[in-house]
């Protein structure tokens, strides 16, 4: 009887917890979250290219369009067409309307993308990671941190960009250069206020990463902006 009553618990197994499989597959999830977001990041640079060149592909094709003029046959009518058209001159005139968004959109995502490009040249020859796969996934887990604290102030400085390239319309070609130093320094600033206001709780940490990795390209992207801008106008004012 002792043993019989012994039978039962004897075959009790320890049962395993049913949060364990979706424990597990939160992890698996997680990690590959993060390691997409990552390879998302280094994915965007070629993107980027392949963007500016088709972008350059349908730019010529919309300036050959756009610069012909529809022949009726007729010479006297063809003749009056040509002479009340410059063809040319129009070319010019649409490609001078894209000023805006050729310089703004390239800022915007250069704002977007540099920092955190520029943390991951700093972050994989230093990380020592066991493999690649644990790298990137380390990397993702700052990437959604940054995110978190300073995705605000990445966001400021692509408005503080986009406006100034929009402005930048407006300025005489002689006069681009003016005052760039304070256009761009104005934009870092304004960058490193916002990300203050989680600065303020994590010893300003946020703010000092901000100037830091934004003194590493802030200054390129605008003089670089002005520098294309200034060629771009001197060559469609010497056609």
């Amino acid at each position: 009887m002792a043993a019989l009553s012994r039978s039962p618990r004897a075959k009790q197994r320890p049962r395993r917890s049913e949060s364990e499989p979706s424990s597990s597959r939160s992890n698996v999830h997680g990690q590959l979250d993060r390691i997409t977001s990552t390879e998302l990041l280094l994915l965007a640079w070629p993107a980027v290219l392949v963007a500016w060149a088709v972008a350059r592909l349908l730019a010529r094709l919309l300036l050959s369009l756009g610069s012909r003029i529809p022949m009726s046959g007729n010479p006297s009518v063809d003749l009056a067409r040509l002479q009340a058209v410059d063809p040319l001159r129009a070319a010019c005139d649409l490609a001078m309307s894209w000023e805006r968004r050729s310089a703004a959109l390239p800022m915007a995502a250069a704002s977007l993308l540099a920092p955190l490009s520029l943390h991951a040249f700093v972050w994989f020859p230093f990380a020592h990671a066991p493999s690649v796969a644990s790298g990137m996934d380390d990397f993702g887990t700052w990437i959604g941190v940054s995110i978190l604290i300073v995705g605000h102030a990445h966001l400021a400085l692509l408005v503080c960009a986009v406006r100034w390239a929009y402005k930048a319309r407006s300025v005489e070609t002689a006069k681009l250069r003016v005052g760039l130093g304070r256009a761009w320094g104005t934009a870092l600033l304004v960058s490193a206020g916002v990300a203050c206001l989680p600065g303020i709780v994590l010893l300003a940490i946020p703010p000092l990463l901000v100037v830091v990795t934004g003194l590493a390209f802030v200054p390129l992207m605008y003089h670089w902006t002005a520098r294309v801008l200034d060629h771009d106008r001197l060559a469609l004012e010497a056609t």
